[in-house]
């Protein structure tokens, strides 16, 4: 009898052209790393007794097919800021559209050098020190900025490639919570493989119309920053998957989370020192029920967004720091939290019901923050960067 290791099992996804259509993922899908995976199947079933002398009862009725995904998978780079971290792929499924920032090489860019000039304003939107990604066709390399002109940046080191005015320099590419992605969804597939067999056969689960919510946390200072799913779709099938269709891990091996060692937390341009961090989007998920569907289901749309962030500062002087008056007064700010390869920003947080705490022996707060929309009483935008929608951003890497 073939038996299947619980330590052996792949998860790959794809993202759906068309919602609800079921796509079949292969090795260049097995590219995000999950950990505590979870793929599940619930089946309803309505019960029928009729009146037949005695309490047995008859054939139920097999229900709707349900799907749901939960999973977990560090906050990591993917080493270049021309190319979407991993979970990024899941991540548009939680309602999140992709921005790229990068900008234009201006002119013809010779290997050899280390000057780079690149179209519009230069100067205020890179820092020294800052790692960019050039990219031309199918020449790419990173960069670490050594000086800022007004129109060009000089790198540490002299470039490998030589870049046409066809290139871009990527400073990095960003999620944004807005509508226009409240459909798109993912279909994912689990193999589950024998055990004991060089070249084993699995048994591949097959489900897909997944829509979901997402937080990024980290529960201490040792602790990776984590992204985790929560994702509702409809079951498709399960069958067996020769070896040679079953999926081989083609991401990136070396990849490793970031963490809030080095990690800073501005509220209102004022640092902040914690030990714990989440960003929810808040994402409330229905499936949408059709009865012309094998599963009863279309697929999962997002209805509802909610976005909260949570952190643990320490207290400081009531003069600055009173939360209370603060929640009272309905106060915003802006947050800034800038890990060693991402920067979350929320234009418009406000305090919401603050709760005394203490953490390891100091006084702390227990903060929650409603992330609003980014729109000032004369509905301009707070963060001109950003639509007025978008209540958040997560950046691989920073604007430009």
């Amino acid at each position: 009898m073939a038996t299947y290791s619980t330590n052996t099992q792949i998860v790959a996804g794809k993202a759906e052209v068309t919602p609800g259509t079921v796509l079949a993922t292969a090795s260049a899908d097995f590219t995000t790393k999950f950990t505590a995976a979870e793929l599940t199947v619930d089946i309803g079933s309505e019960r029928k007794k009729f009146a037949n002398g005695n309490h047995s009862s008859g054939i139920s009725v097999p229900g709707s097919a349900a799907a749901s995904f939960k999973g977990s998978c560090d906050l990591a780079s993917s080493g270049s800021y021309a190319v979407e971290p991993d979970f990024y792929k899941f991540a548009k499924a939680c309602g999140h559209t992709v921005v790229d920032y990068k900008r234009a090489i201006s002119g013809a860019t010779a290997s050899g050098q280390k000057v780079v000039n690149i179209a519009g304003t230069v100067t205020g939107n890179f820092t020294i020190g800052q790692v960019v990604t050039l990219k031309g066709g199918v020449l790419t390399e990173n960069c670490t900025v050594a000086t800022v002109g007004t129109t060009s940046l000089t790198m540490l080191s002299n470039l490998v490639n030589s870049y046409t005015a066809a290139g871009f320099l990527y400073a990095g590419q960003a999620l944004q919570p807005l509508k226009a992605a409240d459909t798109s969804t993912v279909s994912i597939e689990a193999f589950e493989l024998q055990t004991g067999v060089a070249s084993p056969v699995s048994r591949k689960l097959a489900c897909g119309g997944f829509a979901g919510a997402m937080d990024i946390k980290a529960d201490g200072i040792g602790k990776s920053l984590t992204v985790e799913f929560d994702m509702q779709g409809k079951y498709a099938s399960l069958a067996e998957a020769s070896f040679a269709n079953t999926p081989v891990f083609s991401g990136n091996c070396t990849s490793v989370g970031d963490t809030l060692l080095g990690t800073t937390l501005t509220v209102g341009g004022v640092a902040t020192t914690l030990s714990k961090f989440n960003l929810s989007s808040g994402n409330a998920v229905t499936r949408i029920e059709d009865g012309s569907d094998a599963s009863g289901y279309l697929y999962g749309i997002i209805e509802k967004r909610e976005p909260v962030v949570t952190c643990d500062p320490l207290k400081a002087s009531a003069t600055t720091d009173n939360e209370y008056a603060k929640a009272i007064a309905a106060t915003t700010a802006e947050i800034i939290l800038t890990t060693a390869h991402f920067q979350i920003r929320v234009p418009n947080a406000q305090t919401v019901a603050p709760k005394s705490a203490n953490r390891n022996g100091v006084q702390s707060w227990e903060k929650t923050y409603e992330c609003q929309g980014n729109c000032t009483s004369a509905g301009a935008a707070i963060d001109t960067v950003l639509p007025t929608e978008a209540t958040y951003e997560i950046i691989h890497g920073k604007r430009c």
